[in-house]
Formats: C-alpha cells, sequence, structure tokens
C-alpha cells in the first residue's frame, strides 16, 4: 500500500500535473522569466536602498554629522526608487 505523501506523485496526479503544466505554464514561459527577471531587480534595490540610508543616518543624524552630502545622497535615494518602480 503507498505512503500518503506517494500517492499525489506517483499515477495519474504526476500525468494531470504535467499536463496542466505543458498547458498552462508553458505557453507564458518568456513571461514568466521576465517577470522574474525584474522581480529580482526590486529585492536588489530594496537591498540598495538600505545600503543608499546608511550614510544618511550615519553622517547626518548622529551627534557631530554634518550635511555636507545630503543632496547627493538625497539624489541616490530618489534614482534606486526610480529603477524600483
Amino acid at each position: 500500500m503507498p505512503r500518503q505523501h506517494e500517492r499525489f506523485i506517483t499515477g495519474s496526479s504526476a500525468v494531470i500535473l504535467k499536463r496542466l503544466l505543458r498547458q498552462y505554464i508553458l505557453p507564458y514561459k518568456g513571461r514568466i522569466g521576465f517577470a522574474l527577471f525584474f522581480m529580482m531587480i526590486a529585492a536588489a534595490m530594496t537591498g540598495v536602498l538600505a545600503k543608499a540610508i546608511q550614510p544618511i543616518i550615519d553622517k547626518i543624524f548622529l551627534p557631530g554629522g554634518t550635511p555636507s552630502g545630503l543632496l547627493s545622497i538625497g539624489l541616490f535615494v530618489m534614482a534606486v526608487f526610480v529603477v524600483r518602480g
């Protein structure tokens, strides 16, 4: 007697899964790849944004900080938001 989890992998379930993937996923594989690429860019921009905000906190908001590079850092943060969408 097959185990509970093996029941869904073997037999007609695997055939149905392959058919569903072939009919509904493969025609859109280009669009799915395109979407995954831009989702990776958005995720990377989240990390870049965190790294870009660090100098703002270190140079301006901590005691003894001067706002000398605020304009350039601010423009960089805006550029990250534009790329991120």
